[in-house]
Parts: structure tokens; sequence; C-alpha cells
């Protein structure tokens, strides 16, 4: 399993402060050493040390909940289901749905009219 890499230039995003950014990316390179699977993501975060943005902030974020999530499944701890979207609970919540979706939805959340 690989991360996906969404880094690239991020020329509109808004600055975050870089000594934080690259305290971060410090500390990712001292676990390289006894994690050396995180040490490519890490070398993708860090080319942005210099002009880092909102969105690479995210990513650094992202390396360790990956890698934790990722060593549980290896182990038998967890296991992830594909969920198509049409038993998707949440989007009646989260999304815009057409009639018959938001009916349907409404229906398997056990919600009834008030009217």
């Amino acid at each position: 399993m690989v991360p996906p890499n969404n880094l690239g230039p991020d020329l509109a995003g808004k600055l975050v402060n870089e000594t934080s950014y690259r305290g971060m990316i410090g500390s990712l390179m001292y676990l390289t050493t006894i994690r050396p699977d995180i040490q490519f993501s890490i070398v993708l975060c860090a080319k942005y040390q210099s002009n880092p943005k909102e969105s690479h902030l995210i990513d650094v974020k992202r390396i360790p909940r990956y890698h934790f999530i990722r060593d549980h499944i290896f182990k038998g701890d967890i296991e992830l289901h594909f969920i198509p979207t049409e038993y998707q609970l949440a989007d009646i919540f989260t999304k815009p749905l057409d009639e018959p979706t938001f009916t349907r939805l409404k229906a398997k959340l056990g919600m009834l009219n008030i009217d």
C-alpha cells in the first residue's frame, strides 16, 4: 500500500509556519531509522520546507494516521470494507441528493415524516 501522492506546488494555498513545518518533517525523519517505509512520503513533503502551504501541512499530518492504519490492517486488528455509494447512509447529511435517493436513505435510517 502506497499513500496517495497529492503533493505538488500549491501556488494559491495559505502559508503555514516554516519552523513548525520543518520541526514536523524533522521528527518524521527521525522515525525513518525504525520505520523506513515512511521515508518516501516524508521526502515528498520535505521538498516544500522553504515555502510550505496548508495543503502540505495536511499531508504531513496524514503520514503517521496512514501507516498506523496500514499496520493494523496487516496485523488483522481491523478490516476495511468498500461501501458502495448507494449504501452510504451518511450521504444524506453531507451531500445534496436527488429525491429518490434522499427518500431511500431516509427510510434506511428509520426517519419518519412529521407532516
